[in-house]
């Protein structure tokens, strides 16, 4: 996964790679978030096969964790049910963020990182003509 918890933004991840299996054998994805990271893991969209997702990060998604969790289904008669319990996970990212603006500064805590201000140039206008 990659990509920064904080509402805005857009993570990625990227399907696992499986080995074995009785042919053909389909690897697939799915983005999952939990509330505290641990427990209560839910898909927050289908199972994919593409090679890699993106899952845009909303405001409800604020305080969630996210992962990206993996199996491979294959042609035997029980694929999904051993699909289910041998499912990879990704490592988590979260919880996220939501970002804050005042008067033009914006304020995005991140949690891996640390803080990152950024504010606009102010425009003042009057008499003969605009200062920036």
């Amino acid at each position: 996964m990659s990509g920064k918890p904080i509402v805005g933004e857009t993570i990625t991840g990227t399907k696992a790679v499986y080995s074995g299996g009785v042919p053909p054998v389909e690897v697939q994805s799915q983005f999952q978030k939990s509330a505290d990271g641990t427990t209560g893991w839910s898909g927050v969209d289908q199972w994919g096969s593409d090679d890699a997702g993106t899952h845009y990060i909303g405001p409800d998604d604020v305080g969630f964790y996210f992962r990206v969790a993996g199996r491979a289904i294959d042609s035997s008669e029980d694929s999904i049910s051993k699909a289910e319990t041998l499912m990879s996970f990704s490592e988590k990212l979260g919880p996220v963020v939501s970002p804050m603006e005042v008067g033009g500064v914006s304020v995005t805590g991140d949690p891996i990182v640390g803080y990152t201000l950024t504010c606009s140039e102010p425009t003042i206008t009057g008499g003969s003509g605009d200062v920036q």
